[in-house]
């Protein structure tokens, strides 16, 4: 998914998961969350950003893909209607 998000010419060099540990305000329960992060490389410098903050676009890019790609590789159909309206 990473790869192509890179080439859909989002400004994305990758995407990594990471794992964080957020802490519930009522209960004070601890849990682990995977956070995927946006990487933008601007000649040396590299910069996280949480997908959150990434554009709208780029955001609805990697939810389309996380629905397409698991329907695709297991030989699943996808139809898609206005995509461009989407994105």
């Amino acid at each position: 998914a990473s790869d192509l998000l890179c080439k859909l010419d989002l400004g994305l060099q990758a995407i990594v998961i990471k794992s964080e540990t957020i802490t519930d305000p009522k209960t004070q329960k601890s849990m682990e969350i995977s956070v995927p992060y946006g990487i933008h490389r601007n000649g040396q410098v590299e910069r996280q950003l949480e997908l959150w903050r990434e554009s709208s676009g780029t955001q609805r890019a990697y939810t389309l893909l996380s629905i397409l790609l698991p329907a695709l590789t297991l030989g699943g159909v996808a139809v898609i209607d206005e995509l461009e309206a989407d994105l």
